[in-house]
């Protein structure tokens, strides 16, 4: 290595190391803040009903991070003080391999937690190992209750957690967590240029060119495009907004898979002409990558990035005013519309659990919009949440990101995932092929063709075709 090659290397390695040490810095400041806001609201606390004849031990299971254990833990101190004869415990594990964990442990019918907290994109897996029970009859013992989180949770998010999906299922979990797969933008720098939001994908690759500026170190597109899941649901995100579906229909006669079509075709070539403007973390970036690149400034647009409150906080970024979210755009094909995909966490009674009564009095505490107590949803916000209830989200709008999860919530979302127990294996094979396409390991053809053969077998394997 010449002097001038090792001045280089040197000076990068130095500034990688200073910005970890800043991302560490406004880490522990932003838990610091999170923890004072969540403190103010215990203390300040008062309960308008009791209810001491509940009585028990739950044990929570779930991934630790801002919008997983932070939030229940944000939400016991309250709960507590409406149940004083529960004990909550928490069961918290690195997210790394939670859900791994967890169905291994739903397999052998484990009863050493009662409720866990987890995407609902596992339901389909969890529910085929007979880990889970209906919540219906739960439910329908608080009719007003009941009625008010139906009516607060947007039907599109809470049909998630019905087995079978969709408004025929029965709940089989309730949720206080909403996410989705939007746009991000600088609202400032779209401004400064003169560019609307993009509401087409024609206009989304026009406007990236436009702020593509690497000499200044601005990106005019990012994505979380990392090969497998985490670019599958990118893949799958702009085949929804051109007109595709998985199959042609998902019912007995059908499951064929549809993604060697039109809609297929139009959604690799936009996600190809938009790599041209990509920063270059997108290749091998997740959720988090892409949120630093927004927090730095480095990133000005993201037609489809996964949602986080976390650009909301100001210890976090000094862009937290000027990065907005809207809905993603649109594309040409038959069925095109401006739909983002929906995520999103929530609890369900593990069969197998001891304590059904008391785990049920957690849940639906946790779940709670304003009609029970605003101090619940304004304890997760806190906490660093993402509330899926309107009552809480119309409060919160002062967050960017909640006023753009309150728009793109209702607007005829779909899910990210469909709900078969196969999903997640199709979700990171489609990502696997839209990778090898962009990144030049297959004619767009070949990769397309893979994605219907791939899943094909897949769904042969599980018995779909009779």
């Amino acid at each position: 290595m010449n002097n001038d090659n090792h001045e280089a290397y040197r000076h990068i390695v130095e500034q990688v190391a200073h910005d970890r040490r800043q991302w560490l810095s406004r880490r522990r400041l932003l838990q610091a803040s999170s923890a004072a806001a969540v403190a103010a609201i215990a203390a300040t606390y008062q309960p308008r009903e009791v209810f001491a004849d509940v009585k028990g031990t739950v044990t929570l299971y779930f991934a630790e991070g801002k919008r997983w254990g932070d939030t229940q833990r944000a939400v016991q101190p309250l709960f507590n003080k409406v149940y004083p004869n529960v004990e909550v415990r928490f069961a918290g594990q690195p997210i790394a391999d939670f859900f791994q964990t967890v169905m291994a442990r739903m397999s052998v019918k484990t009863p050493d937690f009662d409720v866990t907290y987890i995407d609902w994109g596992r339901f389909p897996g969890l529910h085929a190992v007979d880990a889970m029970i209906s919540i219906e009859d739960f439910i329908n013992q608080d009719a007003a209750w009941r009625d008010d989180y139906l009516a607060d949770v947007p039907r599109p998010v809470s049909d998630l957690y019905r087995i079978p999906s969709g408004s025929g299922g029965q709940l089989h979990g309730l949720t206080s967590d909403g996410n989705a797969a939007l746009t991000f933008y600088r609202k400032d720098v779209l401004d400064q240029k003169g560019i609307a939001v993009p509401a087409t994908w024609d206009e989304a690759i026009e406007a990236s060119k436009a702020l593509h500026d690497p000499s200044n170190g601005v990106y005019g597109h990012i994505s979380n495009f990392q090969r497998g899941a985490w670019a599958g649901t990118i893949f799958w995100g702009v085949h929804a907004t051109c007109g595709g579906w998985w199959f042609d229909k998902m019912e007995p006669g059908g499951w064929n898979p549809a993604f060697a079509t039109d809609a297929g075709y139009e959604a690799l070539r936009i996600i190809e002409q938009l790599m041209k403007y990509a920063h270059p973390v997108s290749f091998n970036a997740t959720e988090d990558e892409v949120n630093k690149a927004f927090a730095s400034g480095a990133a000005a647009y993201g037609p489809l990035c996964w949602g986080t409150a976390v650009l909301n906080d100001p210890t976090f970024t000094d862009l937290h005013e000027v990065i907005n979210f809207d809905l993603p755009p649109a594309g040409k094909s038959p069925g095109a519309a401006r739909k983002a995909q929906m995520g999103g966490l929530g609890h369900m009674l593990n069969k197998h659990g001891a304590n059904h009564d008391a785990a049920w009095a957690w849940m639906k505490f946790f779940n709670s919009g304003d009609f029970t107590d605003p101090a619940i949803g304004d304890a997760i916000v806190a906490a660093g949440g993402q509330p899926a209830r309107n009552s809480t989200l119309s409060r919160h709008t002062d967050r960017n990101f909640l006023a753009g999860l309150a728009k793109v919530m209702p607007a005829n979302p779909v899910g990210y995932l469909m709900q078969i127990p196969e999903a997640n294996a199709i979700q990171a094979l489609m990502g696997e092929e839209a990778a090898d396409f962009v990144n030049g390991q297959k004619d767009i053809d070949a990769a397309l063709k893979s994605m219907d053969d791939r899943v094909r077998r897949l769904m042969e394997d599980g018995g779909y075709y009779g």
